[in-house]
C-alpha cells in the first residue's frame, strides 16, 4: 500500500467519478498512497504529502485532533468534514481500518464548508429554474467549466457549458509568477504578507496563536564577494529547500529579501515557534551546500515573536521578531532570539 497514486488506476477511476480521491495511511497516520485527485484537493503534490501525518494535510487544530482521534479509535468513520491545506478545499472523508493502517475516501471539492454546501446547490437550481445565472466549476476529470443558464420565450431554460480549462490554466499560472520568488521557488515577499493578513485574520476569529519568525543569513554578502552571485543563488536555494522541508504543511515560508527569510506558523505557541526556529537554525549550519566551487557552509540568525492580543496586522509582530533577530546578530550570530 506504499506504492505512489500511480499504482491505482482501477481505484483512480472510481474516486473520479466521485469528484474525490482515495487513500491510505500506515499503523502511524502518515499517508502511504492516494489516488489522483488528491492533489487538486489538498493543492499538494502526492510526492510532496507522501510519508507526513495525514492529519498534518488538515487544517485547524481541531479538526487534526478529529482526525487523530478517529484514527486512534480503531473503528470505521465518515462524513467528517475536513479543510485540506494549501488549497483550503473542503471534503468529506470516512475510512476503515486496514491490517497495516487506514483505507479510505474523500467525496467532493468544496470552495465552502459542506454544511452550507445544500444552500449553495439549492441556489443554483433556483437560477436554473429562473433561467439565469453562471458559475464555474472544476469538474471530476480536472476540466473546468463555465455554466450558463438563460431563459426561453416557453418558460424554460437552456444551459450553455463552455470549456474553459486553458484560461484557468492561465490565470493559475499568471498568479504563481506573481507569489512566487523565481529563484528560490517559494513564496514572495508579496504572497507572504496576503498569506499573513488572513492568517492574522483567522487567529483574531478563532483564537489560536500565530508565530512568525524572520531569518538572515549571517555573513551572505562574503559568500556574493568570494564565489560570485551564481553561487551566492545556489545557497538560498538550498536554504529554501531546507526550510519548506522542516516546517508543517500548514506553515508558510517565504523569501522576504536578499537573503531574508520569514515564516509564518498558525497555530503555534510562543514555545513552538521557538523550538521550530532553532531546528531550523541548526539544520541551516549543518547544511553542506554544493557548489562548482565545493561544499560551502553558511549560518543564520533568527528572531522570532507571536501575534498579540488586540494586534489586527502583522507588521507589530513582524518588528518584534526583526528587533530579535539585529539582537541575534549584535550577539555573536547563529542564534535564536525572542521578540
Amino acid at each position: 500500500m506504499s506504492e505512489p497514486a500511480a499504482s491505482w488506476p482501477a481505484m483512480d477511476l472510481f474516486a473520479e467519478a466521485l469528484s474525490g480521491f482515495l487513500w491510505h495511511t500506515d499503523s502511524e497516520g502518515r499517508l502511504t498512497a492516494a489516488t489522483s485527485g488528491f492533489g487538486r484537493t489538498a493543492g499538494l503534490p502526492i510526492g510532496e504529502a507522501l510519508g507526513r501525518p495525514f492529519a498534518d494535510l488538515v487544517e485547524g487544530a481541531a479538526d487534526r485532533r478529529r482526525l487523530e482521534q478517529g484514527f486512534a479509535a480503531g473503528t470505521p468513520f465518515r462524513d467528517m468534514a475536513l479543510r485540506f491545506w494549501p488549497a483550503r478545499r473542503w471534503t468529506r472523508i470516512g475510512a476503515v481500518p486496514a491490517a497495516d493502517g487506514h483505507l479510505g475516501i474523500a467525496r467532493g471539492q468544496y470552495p465552502e464548508q459542506p454544511g452550507d454546501i445544500e444552500a449553495l446547490i439549492a441556489e443554483r437550481v433556483a437560477q436554473h429554474k429562473r433561467g439565469e445565472g453562471t458559475f464555474k466549476r472544476l469538474r471530476p476529470g480536472g476540466d473546468w467549466a463555465l455554466y450558463r443558464y438563460f431563459p426561453l420565450p416557453d418558460g424554460g431554460s437552456a444551459t450553455l457549458i463552455t470549456d474553459i480549462t486553458e484560461s484557468e490554466r492561465q490565470q493559475a499560472e499568471l498568479t504563481r509568477l506573481a507569489t512566487t520568488d523565481p529563484l528560490t521557488g517559494i513564496a514572495n515577499r508579496r504572497s507572504f504578507f496576503d498569506h499573513a493578513q488572513r492568517e492574522v485574520e483567522r487567529a483574531r476569529r478563532y483564537g489560536p496563536p500565530l508565530g512568525v519568525f524572520v531569518l538572515d543569513l549571517d555573513f551572505f554578502k562574503r559568500v556574493n564577494d568570494t564565489y560570485g552571485h551564481a553561487v551566492g543563488d545556489m545557497v538560498l536555494q538550498s536554504v529554501a529547500r531546507h526550510a519548506l522541508a522542516q516546517i508543517r504543511v500548514t506553515d508558510i515560508v517565504a523569501r522576504t529579501g536578499g537573503e531574508e527569510f520569514g515564516a509564518l506558523l498558525p497555530e503555534t505557541p510562543a514555545e513552538d515557534v521557538s523550538c521550530a526556529a532553532e531546528r531550523l537554525r541548526r539544520g541551516v549550519a549543518e547544511l553542506d551546500v554544493p557548489t562548482p566551487v565545493g561544499p560551502i557552509r553558511v549560518t543564520a540568525s533568527i528572531g522570532f515573536s507571536s501575534l498579540a492580543p488586540g494586534e489586527d496586522r502583522i507588521e507589530p509582530a513582524l518588528a518584534r521578531a526583526d528587533a530579535a533577530l539585529y539582537r541575534a546578530k549584535q550577539n555573536g550570530r547563529n542564534r535564536v532570539e525572542a521578540g
